[in-house]
């Protein structure tokens, strides 16, 4: 009797969101998910976070940050499933929160009577307030350096494969640009997250109205244009994205349309 073949798997397109947070992770992935659905490119999305903020985390420098990447996002992530393989990955898209990482010195402060948080900072437009002014300018210029390390890559180590790479921002974070609220607690994000997510499972359009369409999404530019925009003065502390660059371009991709 003849051997049967063994199936073959089919192949996957897969785009790994990398996010700082649960409240990314819950305003993103299902309108993302929900936008590729279907699609006749086949391309699939899957988020991943980590319990750290790999670029602002102390440990973390531009000689280790790929390597903490593949630590923090991509080792559990294949050592935890069996439905995707690094063969899968069609590119990796990094989600960054800038928390006002490029504001001038001046503009970042102490807390004081009425900017005060039991850790953490507080963010006010143009400034930014922490333990000490020492503190902010400290972070900022941890999470700038590591910033602009990962902007000189076009690719990634995702195990054994190399695939391309990028990064987007929000501004001042994600909670900013869709509601224009700041310094909200944990739950107060995952709340407003979900609601957002809710929205775009109602009315899928309405994800890319509220992310491309916003006065404040940065159109017209490449994303070298928008990134180097966003280091100016005091705009990453603004409320500003470029991942309307992004999507608009996966349109195009799946679609053929903008």
């Amino acid at each position: 009797m003849a051997r049967q073949k063994k199936a073959k798997r089919p192949k996957k397109k897969v785009v790994l969101f990398i996010v700082e947070g649960r409240s990314d992770m819950a305003a993103l992935e299902r309108p993302i998910q929900n936008l590729l659905e279907d699609n006749e490119q086949g391309i699939q999305a899957t988020f991943l976070i980590a319990e750290c903020d790999v670029t602002s985390d102390r440990r973390n420098n531009p000689s280790n940050i790929e390597q903490k990447i593949n630590r923090f996002y991509f080792e559990p992530f294949f050592s935890a499933n069996d439905f995707c393989y690094p063969k899968d990955v069609l590119e990796v898209v990094h989600i960054v929160d800038l928390d006002g990482t490029f504001i001038p010195e001046d503009y970042c402060r102490a807390f004081d009577a009425e900017h005060s948080a039991t850790d953490g900072f507080v963010y006010d437009p143009p400034y930014v307030y922490g333990e000490t002014a020492e503190a902010v300018k400290t972070r900022n210029e941890q999470k700038a350096a590591n910033i602009r390390h990962l902007l000189t890559l076009d690719t990634i180590k995702v195990d054994s494969k190399t695939c391309p790479y990028s990064v987007y921002f929000f501004s001042s974070n994600i909670d900013h640009y869709l509601h224009d609220k700041l310094n909200l607690s944990s739950r107060e994000k995952i709340a407003k997250a979900e609601s957002f997510a809710d929205l775009c499972d109602e009315d899928p359009k309405w994800f890319i109205r509220r992310i491309c369409q916003h006065s404040q999404a940065l159109k017209g530019m490449t994303h070298e244009e928008s990134w180097a925009y966003i280091m100016e003065g005091t705009n990453s502390v603004k409320r500003h994205t470029n991942f309307n660059l992004y999507l608009e371009n996966l349109l195009t991709r799946i679609h053929g349309e903008s």
